[in-house]
């Protein structure tokens, strides 16, 4: 199965800056053709104000379950969230 990987540390996040808690990082593993998400991994002290959105996404039938949904979503600013928009 053809896959990327995605991944996103909380130190470069300004939210995690702001409130003194930066250590941890966010992965998603993804169908490099569908875009679908197989896999997310999350770990830090604020892992699980990110991880749910990961799993809501992946329950999803068919094309709902891909990354596409992070990048047509606008979510609030600064926010732990915003490790879904992956560094490559």
């Amino acid at each position: 199965m053809p896959y990327e990987v995605g991944r996103a540390s909380f130190k470069h996040l300004a939210r995690a800056q702001i409130s003194g808690k930066d250590i941890g990082s966010l992965k998603i593993l993804f169908h490099r053709e569908t875009r679908q998400i197989l896999g997310i991994h999350c770990f830090g002290e604020r892992a699980a104000e990110i991880i749910h959105i990961g799993q809501a996404i992946m329950e999803q039938p068919g094309e709902a379950n891909t990354l596409d949904y992070f990048v047509n979503t606008t979510f609030n600013y600064p926010t732990m969230l915003r490790p879904t928009v992956l560094q490559r």
